[in-house]
């Protein structure tokens, strides 16, 4: 069985050769964050460069998220209203 830490090591960006015209494109995954506190869910939610969704876990709790695709937004550095953590 792999280490929690071999698992979770993916990369966020990734470099690859189009297979057909041979040029190189560039990708970088979404972030993910947990959104710690209710009152930031509506935040989330109403701002155009996050996606939110809620999630079950496997106890049956629910936790809330809001995605961060990077390149398809502002810069996460020119976003200044942010909730405080």
């Amino acid at each position: 069985m792999t280490g929690l830490y071999e698992y979770w090591s993916l990369p966020h960006k990734l470099n690859i050769q189009c297979p057909s015209c041979q040029r190189k494109a560039s990708f970088e995954f979404a972030r993910l964050a947990k959104i710690q506190l209710k009152k930031d869910i509506e935040y989330f939610q109403q701002h155009p460069d996050f996606e939110y969704q809620r999630f079950q876990d496997s106890c049956g709790g629910y936790w809330n998220a809001a995605f961060y695709y990077p390149n398809l937004s502002v810069d996460l550095q020119q976003i200044r209203d942010l909730p405080e953590t």
